[in-house]
Formats: structure tokens, sequence, C-alpha cells
């Protein structure tokens, strides 16, 4: 597994088609998403793991809402990439850019 990109959530039932559209953009069957969602009360994990029913994708929960910092370390503890990106559930990536930025650390051989 080349990278991991392990995504937070908190609540985002109101950009939740956004959020999808950005995420199967992106989507490549070589990495894992890593999805923690902390302590949601809008059911925003159970429509992602309905409408994302995609290789490597992986879904966890916090009974509790934690902050993001807590979801990405579990994220890190989960992830089987050699890479981690991380990013938030509002973020926006241009898939072109996703590659330059894994192409630049396997260049300059970050590990």
């Amino acid at each position: 597994m080349q990278l991991s990109v392990i995504i937070p959530l908190y609540n985002i039932n109101s950009y939740k088609e956004k959020f999808l559209k950005n995420v199967r953009k992106i989507y490549d069957q070589r990495y894992e998403y890593i999805f923690i969602d902390d302590g949601s009360i809008d059911k925003s994990l159970n429509f992602l793991k309905k409408n994302l029913k995609l290789k490597n994708m992986y879904f966890y929960q916090l009974k509790k809402n934690s902050g993001p910092g807590i979801a990405r370390n579990i994220g890190i503890k989960k992830a089987k990439g050699k890479y981690i990106l991380f990013l938030d559930a509002d973020d926006d990536i241009i898939p072109k850019n996703l590659m330059k930025i894994l192409n630049y650390v396997k260049k300059k051989n970050f590990y």
C-alpha cells in the first residue's frame, strides 16, 4: 500500500454530496481511505458506508466527539500505507495534484 488517506469527519450532513463527489474524484484503488467519524450526531458515517462501497475504504466511529487530532491519530494507527495524507471533510483536492504530491515524496525518498 503506497498511500493512506485519513479523513476525520464530524457532522458533514450539510455538505455530504459535495464530500462524496470529492472522494470519488480522488479515489484510486491502489490507496486506502480511512474515515474516522468523530462522534457525529447526524449519521454522517452511515451515509458514507451506504454510498462509498469501494475497495480499500475503511470506516471507524468514535463514541464521543474528541476533536480532529484524536481522529487523525487513530487513523495513523490503522493506516497500512507507506505515506499518509490528511484531508479534512471540506477539503477539495485535484486528482493530478494528489499524484504530484505522491511522486514528489517518492522522488525525494521521504520516509
